[in-house]
């Protein structure tokens, strides 16, 4: 994913949208922002020790981390099952923060399953690019929560 993101070859406004609006959540270090830095790691977010020692929520984290904000907050979830499975929604709607899912689809409507870590990459590249502001210009189909983009 990180790698179809491209990063380096952004412009200075594509950087500057991908390092403020980005969230990164991690087995390791919970809650990270694109220019925190991290040692190199394998350790999955359900490994049960792991939450267990973390003693705290990812969700409350979440909305801790958006308290600050002086504006409507929207995620935009890209995460895997296992990270999905993290996050109380519930939660997040209670703070005020709106919670989206995005389900990348193929012409045919059919989800991706392989290369969708690239294809991901990829449409964040995209967003950031291009200044996305608004869970209305992601480029796809939106109901209720769920964004189809077709790629």
């Amino acid at each position: 994913m990180y790698k179809a993101i491209g990063y380096s070859d952004m412009d200075a406004q594509a950087q500057q949208s991908f390092d403020t609006l980005v969230l990164i959540l991690s087995g390791m270090y919970w809650l990270l922002t694109p220019q925190d830095t991290i040692a190199n790691y394998k350790l999955p977010i359900g490994t049960k020790w792991l939450r267990q020692r973390r003693g705290t929520n990812i969700t409350d984290t979440i909305v801790e981390h958006c308290a600050d904000q002086d504006q409507d907050i929207t995620i935009v979830d890209l995460l895997s099952g296992a990270y999905q499975k993290m996050i109380q929604k519930n939660t997040l709607r209670d703070a005020g923060i709106r919670y989206v899912t995005v389900d990348f689809v193929k012409s045919d409507g059919s989800k991706y399953t392989h290369w969708v870590k690239k294809v991901k990459g990829g449409k964040v590249r995209d967003w950031c690019m291009s200044g996305v502001e608004s869970v209305k210009r992601l480029g796809g189909e939106v109901d209720g929560d769920v964004v189809r983009v077709v790629c």
